[in-house]
């Protein structure tokens, strides 16, 4: 992916003309090569039938989609702006291509970009108009961070709404690890409890 692509076409780049839109295969090789310029873009336009026009803005839409942070802070700011916005884009700019993404109201997690962009879609269908994300605190460990944060609408707090997010961050500090646990609608600490004091029992048996 780092090699400079000037005046030849390495296959394995190129797939047909049907994988070459805007934003997928051509941009990765654009913004990666260190040695391009004017006359490898042209050249490359010719090859793969894109104009300059698209060849320039893949490697623009490429940049946009690798965005770099300052740091963990920057990044888990930036995420719940976004949020707050309706920014589906703005937030995915935050999440790493490798992503792994868990809340701990599903039964599995959600894993690459394209899964994890599903859950924010789905959740921002069914998410109350008018309504933010209130950030209460981020402890910054460098390369992971806790947040603290609870939903308002209108203003008001709303009920049942606090949350806990636990991030790990890639070499950009955009979120790589994500462990979400919401605060649940039905609190049966003391149910919970008496199981685990059953399954404890049973298992020294």
């Amino acid at each position: 992916m780092g090699d400079a692509f000037v005046g030849t076409v390495r296959v394995g780049y190129l797939r047909g003309r049907q994988d070459l839109a805007v934003g997928r295969h051509a941009p990765q090789v654009c913004a990666n090569s260190p040695k391009w310029g004017a006359l490898s873009r042209a050249r490359f336009s010719r090859v793969s039938g894109l104009t300059m026009q698209q060849v320039s803005a893949s490697e623009n839409a490429t940049a946009e989609t690798r965005k770099a942070f300052e740091s963990a802070t920057n990044c888990v700011e930036s995420f719940y702006d976004a949020w707050n916005r309706g920014s589906i884009d703005d937030m995915m700019l935050c999440i790493a291509d490798d992503a792994e993404y868990e809340d701990a109201i599903f039964p599995s997690p959600f894993k690459g970009k394209a899964q994890v962009q599903q859950l924010f879609e789905k959740i921002m269908k069914l998410f109350p108009q008018n309504a933010e994300f209130m950030v209460d605190s981020i402890a910054d460990g460098g390369k992971a961070a806790g947040c603290k944060w609870h939903v308002e609408l209108n203003g008001k707090p709303l009920p049942f709404s606090r949350g806990n997010s636990f991030y790990e961050f890639d070499d950009a500090f955009r979120i790589r690890r994500a462990f979400e646990t919401p605060e649940p609608f039905i609190k049966n600490g003391n149910v919970v409890l008496g199981l685990l004091s059953v399954v404890t029992k049973l298992l020294r048996l």
